[in-house]
C-alpha cells in the first residue's frame, strides 16, 4: 500500500480535479461512519468490502460491523468512480476492486460512462479497460469502455499490470492453463 499521501495524480503527472462525487463520498461518511476510516480511501474500500470484493484482506482495526450505504443512496457506479478517481491516495488495490465490479457485468455501463466523464476518471479507466481486454478480449462490458475512452500515450507512469485484474486458472499438476478476470 502506499502510505506516501500522493494521489493519483500527481504519479501520473495529471491535474487534479475538484469532485462532487469526492464531496458526496465525504458527507457519506459522516452518515455511514467506519469509525477506523480516517480518509475517504479506507471508506471506499470498505464499501467495496461490504459489496463481495474478493481477494482483498481487509485490515484487522477496522470495524467489522460497517453498515455501507445501500445502492439507491450510493451505487457501484460511483463506487467505482470513487475508486478510480485521480485526486484519491495512491493505492492501486482500489483500482483492482474498481475493475472486479466492472468485470462481474452487473452495472449500468452508460450511467458509468457518464459519470467517469463527470468526474474525470477518463484516463484511469481507459488503462484498465486495456488491461483487462488483455486477460478477455469479450468482455462486453471492458469493450464498451475501452471504445468509449481510448488509452492514453502520455501517462508518467502505468497504472496496473493486466495480471493484477485476472487470476490463474489452474489445470493438471497445478499448472496455469490461463487467466480469467477477477469477479
Amino acid at each position: 500500500m502506499n502510505n506516501t499521501g500522493h494521489t493519483l495524480a500527481e504519479r501520473l503527472g495529471m491535474i487534479r480535479h475538484e469532485s462532487p462525487l469526492r464531496y458526496k463520498i465525504r458527507r457519506l461518511m459522516t452518515i455511514f461512519p467506519a469509525p477506523a476510516c480516517k480518509c475517504p480511501e479506507d471508506w471506499l474500500v470498505e464499501v467495496a468490502l461490504a459489496r463481495g470484493v474478493k481477494g482483498f484482506i481487509r485490515d484487522a482495526s477496522l470495524d467489522q460491523s460497517f453498515g455501507a450505504p445501500d445502492l439507491n443512496t450510493f451505487s457501484n457506479e460511483e463506487l467505482i468512480v470513487g475508486l478510480c478517481q485521480t485526486v484519491a491516495l495512491d493505492r492501486p488495490q482500489m483500482l483492482r476492486m474498481a475493475a472486479q465490479f466492472i468485470s462481474r457485468g452487473d452495472i449500468k455501463l452508460e450511467m458509468l460512462i457518464r459519470l467517469i466523464i463527470m468526474e474525470r476518471a477518463e484516463v484511469v479507466i481507459a488503462e484498465l479497460a486495456r488491461a483487462a481486454l488483455k486477460c478477455d478480449s469479450d468482455h462486453a462490458g471492458w469493450q464498451r469502455l475501452a471504445e468509449a475512452f481510448p488509452a492514453p500515450n502520455n501517462l508518467k507512469s502505468p497504472i496496473v499490470h493486466w495480471s493484477r485484474l485476472a487470476e490463474p486458472v489452474q489445470g493438471r499438476m497445478g499448472k496455469v492453463e490461463h487467466w480469467k478476470l477477477a469477479v
